[in-house]
């Protein structure tokens, strides 16, 4: 699903510099749907022999998370060097604290105020932990998501962890000086990242993750952004075996894009987006801070997606774009502008084809939860379910 195709489809029928978001969703589903409302048809949860087997699996993947969550592994925090105090109303001190505290050092960000004039690059294990209140404000302006959509959107992060491992950063406030910002964090080829109880607001993009950064933790963190299309929250473009849990991710386009695999999403909140998880595949005309472009991601594969809460966004779930083998296991969803849960088949909804999502499983908490079916392969117990013949698969 390519950014600039995403947006082709919707800036035909109307000057995108007037409307609100409300008035974009409405247009999405004018031109998407083209069909009347429907009425889901109840089920009941069929019995499926596959139940306690999968009952097993995400016993064993909340076990995995609740560990690593509770207890931070021993390679995380400061070990062999000393700890570094970034005082209040700083200016451009936070790169020069990290290089005095070294590899495996730690910097503690003072309550206050401090101000950064561009992105801060991270290039070995440390730890940035802000004490209660700590506020940085990076000046890093991107061209937005204003439409139509830029040529190239040039990612300009905050904080760039770029080949470093083990980095820890807890309880910080980041926030851009303008407005709107172009990236909050981003990662490059940087393997057990641990970003925590942090507060990560007005970006463009809030969290990124790409070539290869591996086993990400994010925990309990609020990414909050504006009601924009083209703005995702929290992308999982590149990686294997991410833990999040405890998340609020709110206001972007899309509030979590998981791609890649084997991943474990438990016990986030996504509201007031487009989509409040989109199991797809990354891709779109988009330049990383390293200058190259963007490579079309894997698509989302065998994650499991357990007990989240999705709300008030026009598709609560979707899994899209040739998403494959996921779980979405009794995640509660609410108040969606179209559906709660759909699994896609082949469609060109965004403008550019996508292939089917196959063999994708839903196990719905219960049967509110408006659920369609499509694909190749997917099954769903629970919800109440679509009646896909007066509301065919698009």
């Amino acid at each position: 699903m390519a950014v600039g195709s995403f947006n082709t489809m919707l800036v035909k029928p109307i000057s995108m510099k007037s409307i609100n978001f409300l008035t974009i969703l409405v247009t999405i589903l004018i031109l998407s749907c083209q069909k009347e409302p429907t009425t889901p048809t109840p089920e009941s949860q069929p019995q499926d022999p596959q139940l306690a087997q999968i009952e097993t699996e995400v016993n064993a993947a909340l076990a995995e998370l609740e560990n690593d969550y509770k207890t931070p592994p021993h390679y995380y925090g400061s070990t062999s060097r000393g700890t570094v105090h970034l005082p209040a109303g700083s200016m451009n001190g936070l790169a020069t604290a990290i290089a005095q505290a070294g590899v495996n050092g730690k910097v503690i960000v003072e309550k206050g105020d401090h101000w950064e004039s561009g992105t801060v690059t991270i290039t070995h294990r440390v730890t940035i932990q802000g004490e209660d209140g700590a506020r940085l404000y990076f000046n890093v302006a991107g061209p937005g998501s204003s439409f139509p959509f830029p040529t190239i959107n040039v990612l300009h992060p905050a904080i760039y962890i770029k080949n470093a491992h083990m980095v820890w950063i807890k309880n910080i406030e980041m926030m851009p000086q303008g407005a709107k910002g172009s990236m909050g964090i981003f990662l490059e080829k940087s393997r057990l990242v641990r970003i925590e109880e942090c507060v990560i607001k007005g970006f463009q993009f809030g969290v990124w993750t790409s070539n290869n950064s591996n086993m990400v933790r994010l925990y309990d963190n609020e990414v909050v952004g504006y009601t924009e299309l083209g703005v995702w929250g929290v992308v999982l473009e590149s990686g294997k075996n991410h833990l999040l849990k405890g998340n609020y991710v709110a206001s972007y386009a899309t509030n979590i894009f998981a791609s890649d695999e084997y991943g474990i999403m438990e016990d986030n909140e996504m509201e007031g987006g487009f989509q409040g998880i989109l199991l797809c595949t990354v891709q779109g005309n988009i330049q990383l801070p390293n200058g190259s472009m963007l490579k079309n991601a894997m698509p989302c594969k065998s994650w499991k997606f357990i007990k989240n809460v999705a709300h008030d966004n026009y598709w609560n779930y979707l899994v899209i774009d040739g998403a494959n083998n996921n779980l979405l296991f009794r995640n509660e969803a609410s108040n969606p502008g179209l559906y709660d849960v759909e699994t896609a088949g082949a469609t060109s909804r965004f403008g550019a084809p996508s292939p089917a999502s196959f063999n994708n499983f839903v196990i719905n908490p219960n049967n509110n939860i408006i659920t369609k079916v499509c694909g190749e392969g997917n099954v769903a117990l629970g919800g109440n379910k679509v009646n896909t013949s007066t509301d065919p698969c698009f």
